[in-house]
């Protein structure tokens, strides 16, 4: 599994970490689970010998040790939290950096607030149960073996009765395997879509308000969380029954214990500080075992995490070779055909875009459009046909690096990035002239809106100012490649006019290519597709 060898690169990563951890938590458990019940049965010994002097002794070793333990717990689980966060965090950052690495066509296909909910929490219940599988797993097993080994010096019995009960609990473990699997990874599930439906209702408060949708949304909500809270009951019921079983056996286990221990004292072959070090044991051994039967189970639960994370990592990252460019003077499209959720948008075709050249790319709502720009910066890789930036081929070169350099974008619904307004628009950008970016701003009339405070920490832009930001943003990074997606839609009159005076500036040093509807704007190319006659392979020019 990927999420497995994922887990087990980051842990490798935090060995110097997890190291002091795992001895701090060794220290602890040898002190609470074999030193404390030796001293315990001796302090019980101590007052049937009447002997006063030793009786102190232990009662300050007692004392002195609870409060080395007690620090040692704090301690403990003070620096457990945080490396198991930073842990889950890493695995997190890593699981969402691979979904944002493959390719357009998954990305687009899932949800992101149910896949950001999803990694979120089983990023956490993965690092969690790892974690502790390496470390109180590791403890937990020194502990069993030792406890054993005392038991069986002092009473061969109890012990054979012991490894009985553990076999029970196996038996019991893989009668229950795949019901808690099934269970836990059905409600897994609902849990992220219903977190899901929230954050969306969330994200849509003014389309709620506008269509007055209150008591559809709620009922929506409703039956959504039934359902979520059914497989919680189902699976809670599974979890449970299982439990259930083994608490039984462990019960039963250790009435035999004091009921043979009883007879041991009666019989003159224990004492009562014998029978308390052996219960002591016993409860520690149990504890351990208990520490296994309790993980055998949840990793039902945990394996369910795991397919779930395996999903993401199970798709292959977008290809991204070694070759980088610097400069762009020609894009030429060979051949191509390209077809997205069964709508073929391109079909055999050829055409070259030219540094100081405007284009349109026009044609009726989703028509694909927008998928051609994807397509040709390199985010769509399920094509027939050739590409080439200059004489070298998409495929062979490293575009992150390319679009990070010389190719710019503005969306067609761009967003604010983050709060601050010149932080939103030169976000993303190595060095900005504080002179250009003043021009640019003052260009598009966002002189006001940039010596505005933020108001509760959050900058509120409307539509046009936020594709304003986009545009300024693009525009300094001096793309020699650039795509508009719709830039007019949210601008008034002047904006669009300031917009195409720009473009006019920028033509000489830059291939210039236009999603649009808007006339005005097509007047100004040189050259233009319409993707309504594309699949006929057929081009209509203008100059």
């Amino acid at each position: 599994m990927k999420t497995k060898k994922k887990i087990k690169d980051v842990f490798v990563g935090n060995l110097k970490s997890i190291i002091p951890l795992f001895f701090l938590s060794l220290l602890s458990s040898v002190m609470f689970t074999l030193l404390l019940p030796f001293i315990n049965g001796r302090y019980f010994d101590e007052l049937t010998r009447m002997d006063s002097n030793k009786l102190y002794e232990t009662v300050f070793t007692l004392l002195l040790m609870n409060l080395i333990g007690l620090a040692i717990s704090f301690f403990l689980s003070l620096f457990n939290n945080i490396i198991s966060s930073r842990i889950a965090l890493k695995i997190n950052f890593e699981l969402i950096e691979h979904i944002q690495k493959s390719p357009l066509e998954y990305t687009n296909s899932i949800n992101p607030s149910y896949v950001n909910q999803q990694v979120n929490n089983d990023s956490h219940i993965v690092t969690d149960f790892f974690l502790s599988l390496l470390i109180q797993g590791i403890i937990s097993l020194f502990i069993l073996l030792s406890t054993v080994f005392i038991m069986f010096k002092i009473n061969i019995l109890i012990c054979m009765i012991f490894i009985l009960i553990i076999l029970v609990h196996i038996v019991i473990y893989f009668v229950f395997k795949k019901p808690i699997y099934r269970s836990a990874y059905r409600m897994k599930n609902e849990q992220s879509r219903l977190f899901s439906q929230m954050n969306r209702q969330l994200n849509n408060i003014q389309v709620i308000k506008q269509q007055s949708w209150y008591s559809s949304i709620k009922e929506e909500l409703l039956i959504n969380s039934e359902i979520f809270m059914k497989s919680l009951s189902h699976n809670s019921i599974v979890l449970n029954l299982s439990f259930f079983a083994n608490n039984m056996i462990m019960q039963l286990f250790n009435i035999s214990v004091l009921f043979i221990g009883g007879i041991s004292v009666i019989n003159g072959k224990m004492t009562i500080g014998e029978i308390v070090t052996i219960t002591s044991y016993v409860n520690s051994a149990l504890g351990s075992s208990r520490y296994f039967i309790d993980n055998f189970s949840n990793y039902q639960s945990i394996k369910a995490s795991i397919d779930r994370l395996d999903v993401h990592l199970s798709v292959d990252k977008e290809i991204n070779r070694s070759i980088s460019l610097s400069s762009i003077n020609k894009v030429t499209l060979k051949e191509v055909t390209f077809s997205l959720n069964d709508l073929c948008i391109l079909k055999k075709f050829n055409f070259t875009f030219y540094k100081g050249k405007v284009y349109a790319i026009t044609g009726h709502n989703g028509r694909g459009k927008s998928s051609l720009i994807n397509l040709i910066s390199g985010l769509y890789q399920m094509y027939d046909g050739e590409i080439y930036f200059d004489d070298k081929n998409i495929r062979e070169l490293e575009m992150y690096d390319v679009r990070k350099k010389i190719i710019g974008i503005v969306e067609q619904n761009p967003y604010i990035v983050v709060n601050g307004f010149k932080e939103n628009i030169v976000y993303g950008i190595p060095s900005v002239k504080e002179d250009e970016l003043a021009t640019l701003i003052h260009k598009f009339n966002l002189e006001l809106k940039s010596n505005e405070k933020l108001q509760s920490g959050e900058m509120i832009l409307s539509g046009g100012e936020v594709q304003k930001s986009s545009i300024i943003r693009t525009i300094l990074k001096k793309p020699q490649l650039l795509f508009l997606d719709e830039p007019t839609s949210m601008l008034d009159k002047d904006s669009s006019n300031t917009l195409m005076e720009t473009i006019l500036e920028l033509k000489k040093e830059t291939i210039i290519i236009f999603v649009t509807h808007d006339s005005k704007l097509i007047e100004c190319c040189d050259e233009i597709i319409n993707l309504n006659e594309c699949v006929l392979n057929k081009i209509n020019s203008s100059v």
